[in-house]
This record gives structure tokens, sequence and C-alpha cells, in this order.
């Protein structure tokens, strides 16, 4: 998220055509989402980063989630909608047979030629399925943790079965 954020800024004009290309908004929205989802992925990968350097905290007092986990619990959500977004319109660009710029990982791609990629492919779908997996435990990491302190919020109560009266 951070590599891709970055290489968004390095390269504004080249993701706004990128956005452009993919005729899926209202020529008035195109700029807006350009200029916004960089930023949006810049800080979700940050508060991601910082949450797995702190993963292995003990629970606060009284086992509630420190605000600091909720923010890394709704970074994990916008990156996951983001990777399910970016992989159905990715999806549907293949099967229609058109060859668009990705514009995803530009920078890294200098370093790391596999995630570098020039046309949208099934390979990119892959790549952002796999970012997707990896939100998955950062996700459920509250809900796990909770369940570990014995804080589950479904308290079973035993049900008595009622007899009838005469």
């Amino acid at each position: 998220m951070i590599g891709a954020a970055l290489g968004k800024f390095q390269r504004p004009m080249a993701f706004l055509r990128a956005v452009m290309a993919y005729q899926l908004l209202p020529q008035g929205l195109n700029t807006a989402v350009a200029v916004t989802f960089p930023g949006i992925e810049l800080v979700a990968g940050l508060v991601l980063l910082g949450g797995l350097l702190t993963a292995w905290r003990p629970l606060n007092p009284g086992g509630q989630p420190s605000r600091f986990e909720v923010l890394v619990e709704a970074a994990g959500w916008v990156t996951a909608g983001m990777m399910c977004l970016f992989s159905v319109i990715l999806a549907a660009e293949i099967l229609m047979g058109r060859k668009l710029d990705c514009s995803c990982f530009d920078m890294l791609g200098n370093y790391l030629p596999f995630l570098k990629s020039t046309n949208v492919n099934w390979g990119t779908v892959g790549r952002d399925v796999a970012i997707l997996a990896l939100t998955v435990p950062v996700i459920v990491r509250w809900p796990r943790r909770a369940s570990q302190a014995g804080l589950s919020d479904a308290k079973a109560t035993p049900v008595t079965p009622s007899t009838p009266s005469s």
C-alpha cells in the first residue's frame, strides 16, 4: 500500500490518465479519485504497518481495544474494500479484452520487477487478492484477541425447556 501510494505521488498525471482510461467515473470525479486514493492508500498502509509492529502487545486493562487497535482494524477494512474493488474492476477489464495500464506499483516495480505490470493481467488480480488475504488477520484480530481474553460479545445463557402446565 505504501509503495503503491508513493508511486502514484511520484507520477500523479500518469495515475490520473490511468483512472481516466478505465472510464468508470463521471469526468469530474476522475481528478478527485486520482488525488485522494494515493493519500488513502498511504495512510492505510502506515496504520497497518504500525499495527504489525504493535500486534503482540498485551490487551488493555479491561480487555477493550485501544483507539489505535480500532484504527488498525478500520485500515484493514479500508484496504480489504479497495482490494475487492480493484480485483473486480481489473478482472472485468481483462474479460472485456482491454489492455490498460494498472499504474499500481510503478515506483516499487522499478526495484521489484514482479510488482510492475504495464498492462492489467491475471497476475495483477492475483496480487490484489494476495493483499486482500493479508488483511484478513488484521480484520479478525480484535475479535480473536477478545475471545482469548474471555470477552466474547455473545454470552451463552442456558435454555431450560418449559413444561406445559395442566
